[in-house]
């Protein structure tokens, strides 16, 4: 049987739709002389077409959300990374050194501990922010009980969960803006047994055995995290009654960074001592959650570098993936120095605020980078030089040609060229000015 020309299979209009079904109609004996606007007909079209059109628009937007390039949805996009092993990055809590100095300590105490959540607060631009340690740091008298310590911005919270003894459980973390790094599991063995055991993500799968006190985390829907135990042959199961404890803290992102030294309000005391504290440098590292398109560029590139820092763009990847604060950034191996030097990979980076990281943030990433290293190869940092660019600019234009004026006009030009300056010249090896 020949095919009906009138009938085009591949339009995805609704009136060339409704135009094609009626060409076929006009083709029959039978209707050829029929009245289509003005008949009955004319709705069963309608309904016809709509029909073609609505289901024509749901297997085009299903086919493209099958595929991580096209996909729109952002549960669609995690769930097309989480098949790359890729988890979409949480929110970060903006970090900040401050150096505590514990004052009148008796002679006979040789160490203090500052308990994990010792609060420091500050206010933004009418907004309140907690900083606040992550974890218990001991201080020495032969450091005259002085150290510098990581305040981490964000909300403490804690969630218990009782384990139902079915496989797999998900337990929900029920916060968007939850800072995955600061995330403690811990499993209790009961109500009346209160014996904990810590349960550490599963970051090697490899490294990973039946009996392992490990845990592994997804991106749920409704940007909330999921916590996941294993099976008993991947990771140990808790059992039925075991009580599931998850602690954490509740970020406000890329608000949190910028804060000044000396505008930090400190707690009355430590550890019920007197103590004095500086901030060393300002707050910084804070960030959004990932957005689509982020993870989209993230997650191929996480799988091609089977978290494994071996060739200088291994590096690289790994820094931006873990590191929304950096805008741009440099990577080379020590041999393309001169003279060469061996064993190193020399790291340039361009924060989103300001021009240079902190000496804490360039050792975090350092420390970032040291699981995955598979050889011996140091990381260092060297700051960026800047070359500005400060054009002077001659416009001529014809006033008839627009309705804008000067200043409008000249608006639109500043806006064009600061534009141009953050994506053509604002990152590494991109860099291409040229004077037309």
């Amino acid at each position: 049987m020949a095919a009906n020309t009138n009938l085009t299979v591949t339009s995805l209009n609704f009136d060339e739709i409704k135009e094609g079904l009626k060409n076929f109609l006009k083709a029959k004996p039978e209707f050829q002389d029929y009245n289509f606007e003005g008949s009955v007909v004319n709705t069963l079209l309608d309904i016809l077409s709509y029909n073609t059109y609505q289901n024509s628009f749901y297997t085009s937007m299903v086919g493209n959300e099958m595929f991580l390039d096209s996909a729109l949805l952002r549960p669609n996009v995690v769930s097309r990374a989480k098949m790359l092993g890729y988890t979409p990055r949480s929110a970060r809590g903006s970090q900040a050194e401050v150096t505590i100095t514990l004052t009148d300590v008796p002679s006979t105490v040789s160490s203090v501990t500052i308990p994990a959540n010792t609060a420091f607060t500050t206010t933004i631009d009418g907004e309140d922010f907690t900083f606040s340690t992550n974890l218990d740091n001991t201080v020495l008298s032969a450091n005259s009980f002085s150290a510098n310590v990581i305040l981490t911005e964000g909300q403490s919270l804690s969630h218990k969960y009782t384990s139902d003894g079915t496989n797999p459980q998900r337990f929900i973390i029920p916060n968007d803006n939850v800072d995955t790094t600061t995330l403690s599991v811990q499993v209790q063995s009961s109500v009346s047994d209160t014996t904990k055991t810590v349960y550490t993500l599963a970051d090697d799968i490899t490294s990973v055995q039946s009996n392992s006190t490990v845990y592994f985390l997804h991106e749920s829907n409704e940007n909330q995290y999921e916590v996941v135990f294993g099976d008993n042959i991947l990771g140990k199961s808790p059992i039925q009654d075991n009580i599931v404890i998850l602690n954490y803290k509740v970020t406000q992102g890329s608000n949190g960074n910028g804060v000044l030294p000396g505008n930090f309000t400190a707690p009355g005391s430590i550890a019920g001592y007197n103590f004095t504290s500086s901030v060393v440098a300002q707050s910084s590292g804070g960030a959004n959650n990932e957005n689509i398109e982020s993870i989209k560029f993230n997650a191929p590139n996480n799988f091609e570098t089977q978290n494994r820092a071996v060739i200088a763009n291994d590096y690289k990847k790994i820094i931006l993936r873990d590191n929304a604060d950096i805008s741009s950034l440099s990577v080379w191996g020590g041999e393309d120095n001169v003279p060469a030097v061996y064993g190193k990979v020399y790291v340039s980076v361009k924060p989103k605020v300001g021009t240079k990281i902190s000496s804490d943030r360039k050792n975090s990433i350092k420390g970032l980078l040291k699981k995955y290293n598979t050889l011996s190869i140091d990381v260092e940092f060297v700051d960026a030089n800047y070359l500005y660019i400060n054009p002077t600019i001659t416009v001529r234009y014809n006033a008839q040609s627009t309705t804008l004026s000067a200043a409008g006009v000249q608006n639109k030009i500043i806006r064009a060229i600061l534009d141009y300056e953050e994506n053509a010249l604002g990152t590494f090896n991109n860099d291409r000015f040229r004077f037309s």
